[in-house]
């Protein structure tokens, strides 16, 4: 249990291309499958005691919903994207709503396309499971869906309490103001030319930034731009990065831990805080239920300022960066907007 995440529900969709199986026996492709996998997973289908700080494993279940969209999968890749779009193909769980009794501790939406396509909508509570625990989910329920049924749940099961005990911190409120989220995507081939072009010479050694370094510099930058263009007085800025503690530590926590098993790292320059969620590498884009890997994996809406979550491109390839600011500092942002605004000289 994450006592100082945030209440709120992360929600990402995964896109499929054309389903020929769309009939009847697809939902109970996925449905029962689902039962078997939540059997192994069974904290999400219990539900979140505010009081206790604890879930209470009563098997209420998860939620299911099944949806039409009067529209093909190529009108949403072709179209500029869109948060409030997305948002339609992810069950809506209430900011709040993670520490409420009535409210399911992951909720599942799936939508079919005119074209046969499907959009994996899934909403899960940040105070319960990071983004390992749902790639690791959606892995094996997928692997259950091929009828892999012999697949064996290899992580060291449910022991994060006896890791990290509660300490009954108050958990971090969201205050709702006029957001928006920006999506900026970084290319293969520009991240090559931004690897190349920024280097660090640290004794001799040449070292290459990594694509999630490149990305969080860009935006960190444009970020402290803002700040200096919206504030009268200079402030100190901190980048928080989240980092996934499997195989961080000295007693290593295995890599299929369930839990909230992060922490974040901050890194200190001059203006306001940010925050970035790297979802890069986590193999959202090896879960094959049966039908293909998805072509594309996205989030819908950010509910918290100045928090930046990254993921893999399309198909896999790239870089797709998320980026929740106030309504008033989109014009600011997009003007200081710089893919070519790290200096690694200094």
């Amino acid at each position: 249990m994450d006592e100082l995440a945030p209440s709120m529900h992360v929600g990402t969709v995964l896109f499929f291309s054309a389903n020929k199986d769309n009939n009847p026996k697809f939902l109970d492709r996925l449905e029962k499958p689902l039962e078997k996998t939540l059997k192994r997973y069974y904290p999400l289908a219990g539900r979140y005691v505010q009081e206790m700080r604890a879930v209470d494993c009563n098997d209420q279940g998860a939620e299911f919903i099944y949806s039409k969209a009067d529209m093909s999968l190529q009108d949403i890749l072709d179209s500029r994207w869109d948060a409030k779009l997305i948002d339609k193909f992810i069950p809506a769980i209430m900011l709040g709503g993670a520490d409420e009794i009535t409210y399911p501790i992951l909720a599942i939406q799936v939508n079919t396309f005119v074209c046969g396509g499907v959009g994996l909508g899934v909403s899960i509570s940040h105070r319960i499971a990071d983004a390992s625990t749902l790639s690791s989910f959606l892995n094996e329920w997928a692997a259950m869906s091929r009828e892999e049924n012999a697949v064996d749940f290899t992580g060291s099961g449910f022991h994060v309490p006896s890791w990290f005990p509660g300490r009954g911190l108050p958990p971090h409120k969201i205050v709702p103001t006029d957001l928006v989220t920006k999506k900026l995507s970084f290319s293969e081939s520009e991240i090559a030319h931004m690897k190349a072009q920024f280097l660090i010479n640290d004794k001799n050694d040449t070292k290459y930034l990594s694509r999630v370094q490149i990305v969080s510099a860009i935006i960190w930058k444009t970020l402290v731009n803002v700040d200096q263009a919206t504030c009268t007085q200079p402030r100190d800025s901190f980048l928080l990065q989240a980092l996934n503690l499997r195989g961080r530590t000295a007693s290593l926590i295995p890599k299929d831990s369930f839990g909230n098993l992060l922490v974040l790292f901050p890194t200190k320059s001059s203006t306001n805080d940010a925050s970035t969620q790297g979802w890069c590498k986590f193999p959202f884009y090896e879960a094959d239920f049966g039908f293909g890997n998805p072509i594309w994996v996205t989030i819908g809406s950010v509910p918290i300022k100045n928090v930046v979550f990254l993921l893999d491109g399309m198909r896999g390839k790239g870089v797709d960066a998320y980026v929740c600011m106030e309504l008033k500092d989109v014009p600011y942002f997009e003007e200081a907007l710089d893919k070519n605004a790290i200096d690694t000289k200094k």
